[in-house]
């Protein structure tokens, strides 16, 4: 390598160097990982917020039934139409980066067909990231099963509204509220399987970044060490050369052959020493 026997100052210059972009690369992968822990946070939220529109819709659904009031069946209508989007959208974008498509290629199929939002974003880099994992196969078959209750739930309520018949009209309300009873356990379950996504992908990220930064370091330390050797070793030979001239030996020469100031300065001893 050239750039150990050039000036003590480029030697040390490239050690500076080395520590910026190691430093500067380690910001870069942290900046990444927090990439990730950000799509579990969006997810996360969705998860409450999804939580949330279920309790709406519950409580609209039973104002309606008491009320009839039109305004109520509205807000019903428009929150069991997020939540079916919401409780799809994982599952169908995993079937389609199954297929062969990346996080890209998927969000942009399903926005084909549905309304687009910032979220689809987020759940593709999850399922990437999460492909072929049991963790994802557990996942998507909670929000599978959500998706087929909050259907239910969408074709009960527009039959409750349609009917006329009294008894059918009560017949489709406990049915919905059979629906409804469902949901607390499926909400746990939704959050266990994000709870223990969110473990492993934080564990996951712990190790890759603990064995990333201790690659780094070594690196930074062996490149280190090889400098200052390149600088210690012939200043070590260099003095003790001068320690023997003092003593009058002017017989010896030294076989140094770096480029640096120490290789001039034995250069010009060894012909002084003629």
């Amino acid at each position: 390598m050239t750039l150990l026997t050039d000036s003590l100052g480029k030697k040390i210059s490239l050690i500076i160097v080395l520590s910026i972009v190691s430093i500067g690369f380690l910001m870069f992968v942290s900046f990444s990982f927090f990439g990730i822990i950000g799509q579990i946070g969006s997810i996360v939220e969705s998860a409450y917020d999804y939580e949330v529109s279920i309790g709406t819709a519950k409580y609209e659904f039973e104002k309606y039934a008491a009320t009839g009031n039109a305004g109520h069946l509205d807000l019903l209508n428009q929150t069991l139409d997020d939540i079916n989007r919401t409780d799809g959208t994982i599952g169908a974008i995993y079937r389609l980066m199954a297929r062969g498509m990346s996080a890209e290629e998927a969000v942009a199929e399903f926005r084909k067909s549905r309304k687009a939002d910032k979220g689809q974003a987020a759940v593709a880099g999850l399922v990437e990231n999460l492909m072929g994992t049991p963790l994802l196969e557990t996942l998507v078959g909670v929000v599978d099963r959500a998706h087929a209750m909050s259907t239910q739930w969408r074709e009960l309520v527009t039959a409750y509204v349609e009917e006329s018949d009294g008894a059918r009209k009560k017949s489709l309300a406990e049915e919905i509220d059979a629906v409804i009873a469902k949901l607390p356990a499926l909400l746990e379950s939704f959050h266990g399987a994000m709870g223990a996504i969110a473990d492993h992908l934080s564990s996951t990220i712990k190790r890759i970044f603990l064995i990333i930064g201790s690659v780094t370091v070594v690196l930074i330390i062996g490149i280190a060490l090889l400098i200052t050797r390149s600088i210690t070793k012939p200043l070590k030979l260099t003095v003790d050369h001068v320690r023997e001239i003092s003593r009058g030996n002017f017989l010896n020469t030294l076989e140094i052959k770096n480029r640096d100031e120490l290789g001039i300065m034995v250069r010009a001893m060894n012909e002084m020493s003629r």
